[in-house]
């Protein structure tokens, strides 16, 4: 075999195999179909038979209705159990569905997923705090810990968590499951070596295990299995605080590994946890080390000597089970334990009709860029068509080998990754064509032009894999899942331009199918002066970028989608199948048209559509502009007016956010705004919370007027038993009088007085903590401290006898009120907290105020009742009307002139709807007749309730019962969502881009000797992103260009645009420092950059015109689901193309200008000049566009504050750095020019906050007088020790 052909074993044959088997099968095929009768071994002999144990299941294959034939699958066959009857003979009849997973998986967008619903679980005593977010963090990491895969999750309301993941199996989603739950609590005890683990002699082991054989198990110690095995083997560990827990471990050494042959976890202690673990072991030698994971015994190695390194949990471990675990302890442990509510099969976030544009219109685009690559460049074309598409086969390859979920904007990506790797074969193909121009022949030609592209190639692309990189490094989320595919698609281009196209060239050299290179040349050469024109372009993306920031600043948070802002999530259920895209048309119709539309699979569900469906809206479906006017009319009316920015809608829609005059309490911002001063009959506005942390001890706790909370029964005393858990001040009260029980049975009855008032239900919750629950208090008289308890008369003796005349109660400080409870809290608590102990109570709908803390700001929610009312009327006419409601009496239950009726619902709803419903039907003014209302929580959905009705009435109340719950409704909730983007998640994106710039500028500036290169390449690179999202904003203000909300495709897609724009400029750049080493020049001047960008116009344009033919495709034939992000890399690539031509070189050429100084400045001077070339205009830019956003929004004051700040000190300095830099004026003058400048900035800054403007706060005015302050810091020094600097430059 020829070298020739085992290179093209090896690097296109074998990498080809590889990729098609690792994505193969690329969908799910169902291999084996079959009906099977399960039946249970009944006798040792049919075990036998069938190979199960005896009273073990069995199945018998009745009849194959399906079979395929799938070799060389990867991955285990998932099995899927259909019920389908039962038989006269007791036979239980299954459809089973063997199914070999597709490797390439799909979205959620496209092919739908698993939705999972989880409550956090809060511990008696433990505050909620941040572990909402904390726990989602951990979450996330153990979702996807590879961070390649596609997945949701968002906060709800009530301490609960959504998650999402694409196209999973049962078994996918069991493991998940697993992970998920996991607490991953790690812990190191010390326990008792076993006499039976060999050397262990000391007497006082043996006796413990003496004492723990007859029953008797030592106070200090607990007894633990291995492997929570009753019939394994125990260890008797010590009780308290473990030694050592799992927050000490190093994330990274964790790994799987294996012991004795069997798997087993490896893991490492970062430093302080070495120390810890060696003083530990060394304290401890002779005894054994237990290692308990989340609370269950694994192994309990002896301790011999003083340990540092790292070690192992060994166990009865499966594979499976050790790569969970070792995800886990990555991911670290959760903060409380989380409960699993719900699992859902949801369909795709998007319509039929929208996935089959998008699909057709990436086939159009990919099709038409390999048909213009083939057309220009000939045969060359065709080569290059050809490592095209394996080079997206290669990239599907990876992706499926990681475990990547397509969706269709990163397909759109993908593409898009495709479209830019034609740049490297242009590259290749226009040098090839300069060697051919120059008489070289074919295979000289060849040689020389992929030896002179190799260097432009690499450079660029190794600057695009350092953003990359970074961008895995800092980022989080979607951030690092886009990294790590830009990464290999970048890689992989580079192979395939570099490697598969010269093999394939050689190849066909060689062999003489090639004997020239014959391309098209539509571009030529031209001889434009571009430098000319770098002024005019200098000004022009001046105004550019101002605009755009002020479109994008002025958007605000209506620029966002809800993947960054949250909203509310509407669960409807309706009548009959219905499409998706139906669904969606009413909603547009209505009012909602950029909702996110999710259909929920039931067994209702069709191949025409499901009748539960998700909604997901962003805001709270209010008109704010009204609600603002309306809240500003009534705090002026209060004297409380606020400042124009002073009361503004938060982000996600869902809030208002206020700052007022002066600090307020929370009872006094109601009373203001409170329809007749009513504190809690706020319209449209539900809970309200400092906006900064003021903690609380007076709180009093109410339901919402006309709220289902406020006719929840007994709920006073839920209330009351949460506060008390949280933890109240008490007051002592004394017995003065008790008496025998009066009568038997369980209404006997008992004097009781106290020496002081208190309510009944107060006293009900301190006889429950003294473990007397179950007895009735009932007041005699109105006032006072004289009761009478009623219970079994056995009870009410144990309490005389327990509490006798005398003894003190301990009281709570609260007081009761129809709907809700005032107490004193024992400790001070913020809001969040008290109202985080509610939700775990399922009372997370009722209002906390606080009567003592003071805050000037405030976040007032905004009610979602609206939402509801909204959606009822949108899908009124295809709610489901409840079948009838049927009735059952109760054997034996009549009592009292009453019956027990047992009413089953026409289908499940929430308990305090159909209380609600009851109530609204008068059917309550009797009293309550539903039994043990106080049993049901809020949210609990009930199909069957049992009611003691009036023995004469029943009927007619039966009757009235099946009209009041015969009402169609079709909302079935309404909660908050919280953003799926976080605000961490933006954070270290932007801090991300500001690391990447660094780098490469550090990357250029080596690789082209000159520090100038790489500031340009930044700069160029900056100037895009900016300009494309002000431009994005600018699209979606102006309107007429779609949906071009920002959303997570679009932060991929301002990603993209990173690689994109550093790649154009580094190319021109490569060709600036070869043209200077071939013409022996030792600057850059403007004859030199004409006639780099000249020679490589050719490759800008047809490499932008190749990307531009796939963006523009998936524009206009994309539909709305790709809009925005196909707009986003329209603009990306024209402005990315411009800026390499018009921003990057100017800054070559007059960079070095810029910051000229005249010989004879001294260098304090020179110091203040460049300062304030550099800050004055960013200081004028940010006051100018604050001026005109605040201008547009309404708020003229906040305009010329802008322009007194910002805009007039930044010209002033612009003014004075200039002339320092031109030798007008020494370090003296230049002192006073810089304090002058500072003085103007502090004096308005201090003079709005003596005022009360807003703008001028005591920190914003400390921070800038720190700066400046550290700004004058170097020259002062400089003037101490050098006297002679105060002369002039004169």
């Amino acid at each position: 075999m020829s070298g020739r052909a085992t290179k093209w074993i090896v690097f296109v044959v074998l990498p080809l195999l590889l990729a098609l088997y690792v994505s193969y099968p690329p969908v799910g095929v169902v291999v084996k179909r079959y009906v099977a009768e399960v039946h249970t071994a009944a006798t040792a002999e049919e075990a036998a038979r069938h190979r199960v144990a005896e009273g073990e299941e069995y199945e018998v294959v009745r009849e194959v209705k399906e079979r395929s034939f799938l070799p060389l699958a990867m991955g285990k066959r998932d099995v899927e159990r259909r019920f389908l009857e039962r038989l006269e003979d007791g036979t239980v009849l299954y459809e089973v569905s063997q199914t070999v997973p597709g490797r390439v998986k799909l979205g959620l967008d496209v092919a739908g997923g698993t939705e999972l619903l989880y409550q956090l679980r809060q511990a008696e005593g433990q505050a909620l705090g941040g572990s909402q977010a904390a726990t989602i963090d951990i979450l996330k990491k153990r979702i996807d810990p590879s961070n390649v895969k596609e997945y949701r999750i968002q906060p709800l309301e009530n301490s609960r968590i959504l998650i999402q993941v694409p196209q999973a199996t049962a078994s996918e989603v069991a493991q998940l499951k697993n992970r998920l739950q996991r607490m991953g609590r790690l812990e190191f005890r010390v326990a008792v070596p076993r006499p039976d683990d060999g050397d262990v002699t000391e007497p006082r082991f043996l006796q413990y295990y003496e004492e723990a054989q007859a029953g008797n198990v030592p106070d200090e110690f607990v007894k633990m299995h291995v492997d929570g095995d009753p019939a394994a083997r125990y260890y008797l560990v010590r009780k308290g605080d473990p030694a050592i827990t799992g927050q000490y471990l190093d994330p990274g050494a964790v790994r799987p590994t294996t012991e004795q042959y069997r798997p087993a976890i490896a893991f490492q202690f970062n430093a302080l946890g070495m120390r810890r673990f060696a003083g530990i072991t060394e304290r401890n030698q002779g005894w054994s080390l237990a290692i308990v994971l989340d609370g269950v015994l694994r192994s309990a190695p002896r301790i011999r000597e003083r340990i540092y390194g790292p070690g192992v949990i060994s166990g009865n471990f499966t594979q499976q089970e050790v790569a969970d675990i070792v995800n886990v302890l990555q991911a670290g442990s959760l903060p409380m334990d989380i409960d699993l509510l719900q699992e859902n099969t949801v369909g795709p976030q998007l319509g039929r009709d929208s996935i089959r544009k998008g699909l057709r219109s990436l086939a159009v685009a990919g099709l038409l860029v390999l048909a213009f690559v083939g057309v220009y460049y000939l045969r060359c074309g065709l080569v290059a068509d050809a490592a095209l598409v394996l080079n997206l086969v290669f990239l599907v390859g990876v992706l499926s080998f990681l475990g990547a979920a397509l969706t269709l904007p990163g397909m759109a990506g993908i593409l898009l990754t495709v479209g830019m790797a034609v740049d490297a074969n242009v590259l290749i193909f226009e040098r090839i064509r300069e060697e051919s121009g120059a008489g070289k022949g074919v295979r000289m030609a060849l040689r020389n032009g992929y030896e002179r592209a190799f260097t432009t190639i690499v450079d660029s692309n190794v600057t695009t894999l350092l953003t990359g990189l970074i961008l895995y490094l800092i980022g989080t989320g979607p951030v690092r899942g886009f990294a790590v595919t830009l990464s290999f698609g970048i890689l992989l281009s580079m192979f395939t331009a570099l490697v598969l196209t010269r093999l394939a060239f050689e190849t066909f050299v060689e062999r003489e199918w090639l004997t020239a290179f014959k391309m098209r040349s539509w571009i030529g050469t031209p001889t434009i002066d571009f430098a000319r024109l770098r002024r005019p372009a200098l000004i022009a993306s001046a105004v550019l970028l101002f605009v755009g920031m002020a479109a994008f600043f002025t958007r605000g948070a209506e620029l966002y989608d809800i993947d960054f802002t949250g909203g509310s999530l509407v669960q409807i259920s309706l009548a009959r199948p219905t499409p998706v895209s139906e669904v969606r048309a009413l909603l547009a119709d209505g009012g909602f048209p950029r909702a996110e539309v999710q259909a929920v699979r039931t067994e209702d569900s069709t191949a025409e559509g499901a009748t539960a469906f998700g909604i997901r809206i962003k805001g709270a479906g209010i008109e704010t502009d009204e609600l603002l006017a309306e809240l500003r009319q009534k705090l002026q009316a209060a004297g409380l007016p606020p400042a124009d920015d002073g009361l503004k809608i938060t982000g996600d829609g869902r809030a208002v956010l206020l700052t007022a005059p002066r600090a307020l309490t929370e009872m006094e911002l109601r009373q203001a705004l409170g329809e007749g001063g009513d504190p809690y009959a706020l319209a449209d506005i539900g809970a309200i919370t400092p906006a900064e942390s003021a903690p609380t001890r007076h709180v009093t706790v109410r339901a919402p007027i006309g709220s289902a909370a406020a006719r929840q029964p007994g709920l006073p005393g839920r209330i009351l038993r949460t506060l008390a858990w949280a933890g109240l001040e008490r007051a002592q009260l004394a017995i003065i009088e008790t008496g025998p029980p009066a009568g038997d049975g369980p209404a006997a009855t008992m004097p009781f007085v106290l020496d002081g008032a208190v309510q009944s239900e107060v006293l009900v919750l301190e006889l429950e903590r003294r473990q007397f629950g179950g007895i009735a208090v009932e007041r005699e008289g109105d006032e006072g401290g004289r009761f009478r308890l009623v219970g079994a008369r056995k009870r009410l003796e144990d309490l005389r006898r327990e509490l006798p005349v005398g003894a003190t109660l301990s009281i709570p400080l609260a007081e009761v009120h129809p709907d809700g409870v005032t107490a004193r809290l024992a400790v001070e608590m913020d809001e969040q907290d008290v109202r985080a102990r509610l939700e775990q109570q399922a009372l997370g709908d009722l209002l906390v105020i606080s009567l003592d803390a003071r805050s000037p700001s405030y976040r007032m929610a905004i009610d979602v009742g609206q939402v509801r009312e909204q959606m009822e009327a949108i899908f009124a006419h295809l709610a489901p009307s409840p079948s009838a409601v049927t009735f059952a009496p109760v054997e034996g239950a009549a009592s009292e002139g009453h019956v027990l009726v047992r009413m089953k619902l026409g289908q499940p709803m929430a308990f305090e709807d159909v209380r609600s419903q009851m109530e609204d039907s008068g059917l309550m003014s009797r009293g309550e007749i539903i039994v043990g209302a106080t049993d049901y929580a809020p949210g609990v959905v009930v199909s069957d309730l049992t009611l003691r009705l009036p023995a004469g009435e029943a009927e007619a109340l039966q009757a009235s019962l099946q009209d009041a719950l015969g009402r169609p409704q079709a909302v079935q909730q309404v909660v908050r969502i919280g953003a799926t983007v976080a605000q961490e998640m933006q954070g270290k994106a932007l801090l991300a881009v500001v690391f990447a710039s660094v780098i490469i500028v550090l990357y250029v500036a080596v690789r082209f000797h000159a520090f100038r290169f790489g500031l340009a390449a930044v700069v160029a690179l900056l100037h895009d992103v900016v300009a494309t999202a002000g431009l994005v904003a600018l699209a979606d203000w102006v309107g007429g260009f779609g949906d071009v909300k920002i959303n997570l495709a679009m932060l991929a897609a301002f990603l993209t645009i990173l690689g994109y724009s550093i790649n154009d400029t580094i190319v021109v750049f490569d060709r600036i420092r070869e043209n200077m080493g071939s013409l022996g020049r030792k600057a850059v001047d403007g004859d030199l950059i004409n006639l780099s960008i000249n020679q490589t116009l050719s490759r800008t344009v047809l490499t932008s015109v190749t990307t531009l033919i796939v963006v523009l495709i998936l524009y206009v034939m994309g539909g709305s689901v790709l809009q925005g992000v196909a707009l986003t890399l329209t603009i990306g690539v024209v402005i990315g193309t411009y800026s390499s031509v018009f921003i990057a070189r100017p800054i070559l050429l007059d960079g070095p200008r810029l910051f000229a100084v005249e010989p004879r400045v001294p260098g304090v001077a020179r110091f203040y000049g460049v300062l304030m070339m550099l800050g004055g205009p960013l200081a004028a830019f940010v006051g100018g566009v604050g001026a005109v956003v605040h201008l547009l929004k309404g708020s003229p004051a906040s305009a010329g504050l802008y322009l007194l700040i910002w805009l007039v000190p930044g010209v002033l300095a612009c003014l004075v750095g200039r002339g320092l830099r031109r030798g007008r004026g020494g370090a003296v003058g230049g002192l006073i020019a810089l304090a002058a400048v500072a003085l103007v900035q502090l004096g308005a800054m201090a003079g709005l906050h003596w005022y009360g403007l807003g703008l001028g706060s005591g920190s914003d005015v400390t921070l800038l007088l720190a700066l400046w302050a550290l700004a004058c810091l170097p020259p002062v020094v400089s003037a101490l020790r050098h006297r002679d600097v105060f002369r002039t430059a004169a």
